[in-house]
């Protein structure tokens, strides 16, 4: 079970690196729009998450927006860490 979701957690990770990467526009605005409903869901403001993940707000609601430059993979697991969700929940 653990290498089953460790090859899982890969897979998620190199699919978000693909997108991340190849700043596909539709990609990036179905992932901030999946980060923004697991935030609302959760009763969390944009401020929430900045505070403990330590991206600025201003940011945070550009990748919301799926309009953010330079999306980092460090910045998702943020993001997911704090949100309590899997990478597997935002593909």
């Amino acid at each position: 079970m653990f290498s089953y979701l460790c090859i899982l957690y890969f897979v998620k990770t190199l699919e978000c690196k693909d997108i991340l990467m190849k700043n596909n526009e539709e990609k990036l605005k179905e992932f901030g729009a999946r980060i923004k409903k697991f935030r609302a869901e959760k009763g969390y403001t944009i401020k929430d998450v900045a505070l403990n993940t330590g991206i600025r707000e201003k940011y945070l609601i550009k990748i919301e927006k799926g309009i953010a430059k330079r999306l980092t993979l460090n910045k998702v697991e943020k993001i997911i860490h704090f949100l309590n969700i899997k990478m597997s929940q935002l593909f």
